[in-house]
């Protein structure tokens, strides 16, 4: 896990994400009266510099999903990350597979499922569609997109869109689930970003050595950490990163640099 991936869930920290020392914020979905993808655009002026990324309940029409999304990534310049959450498989594998597809410049079409697009519906019925295109598209050229949720590791299974991992999902299952997708789709999962949202139990070592673990065991690559705490202050922050970063940056540390850095921190 690199440095730049220390992230952070606490709305209170993120409009100061920038000068605490954190690569980015995660707004959860059902954690905020707002729109989760309209919240993130309203963010763009305040959190210029990290990624925001974005968990929504899947549900409604993929399309208009994709829509929203291309405008707040537009609006954060290329900086949203989608998170779709959801607890059946089919639903989320579906609307995933056509969020993906949407979210590109080129069209798309599906005839099957509970969406098929273009729609045809009867107002529609006197012209010619045979593929829709969502403008604006969103300003990456290709938007980060993954599945979470009690539904996610079966529909990314199905199509090949990663699993965002969640606190309770332990570094073993994870194993096995991504041993499971580079089986199913060979050298091409191994493309794919692996990432986890995890808690954080203490401002100390124990969250290098937790993430260590996950890379290690599973190959994470970006976490988000969230904590209950009531410490969980811009200060703790700004010690926590200052603590995460270098921890993070080597695969094993030089004898006595450990012991070193907890006497001066």
């Amino acid at each position: 896990m690199s440095t730049k991936r220390f992230a952070h869930t606490d709305q209170s920290i993120w409009s100061q994400a920038d000068e605490i020392g954190v690569a980015g914020i995660l707004i959860r979905e059902g954690e905020h009266p707002l729109d989760g993808l309209v919240l993130a655009a309203s963010l763009a002026a305040r959190q210029r510099v990290g990624f925001v990324a974005v968990e929504v309940a899947v549900g409604g029409h993929p399309i208009h999903l994709a829509e929203k999304a291309a405008v707040a990534d537009q609006v954060l310049s290329g900086r949203l990350i989608l998170i779709l959450r959801g607890d059946d498989s089919d639903i989320l594998a579906e609307t995933a597979s056509i969020v993906t597809a949407a979210a590109r410049a080129r069209p798309v079409a599906t005839t099957d499922g509970r969406w098929p697009t273009p729609a045809l519906l009867d107002a529609n019925s006197g012209v010619s569609w045979t593929t829709v295109r969502v403008t604006p598209t969103p300003h990456q050229l290709r938007l980060p997109v993954f599945v979470s949720g009690p539904g996610g590791q079966a529909a990314a299974l199905r199509t090949a869109i990663p699993y965002f991992a969640d606190v309770e999902d332990s570094s073993e299952s994870l194993g096995e689930h991504w041993e499971e997708m580079k089986a199913r789709f060979g050298t091409a999962a191994d493309n794919l970003t692996r990432g986890a949202i995890r808690t954080l139990t203490g401002f100390d070592n124990s969250a290098a050595s937790m993430l260590r673990s996950d890379r290690q065991d599973w190959g994470a690559e970006l976490a988000f950490m969230q904590s209950d705490d009531a410490e969980w202050t811009r200060g703790s922050i700004r010690d926590l990163a200052a603590r995460l970063q270098p921890r993070m940056a080597l695969d094993e540390l030089p004898d006595g640099l450990t012991e070193y850095w907890d006497q001066t921190q």
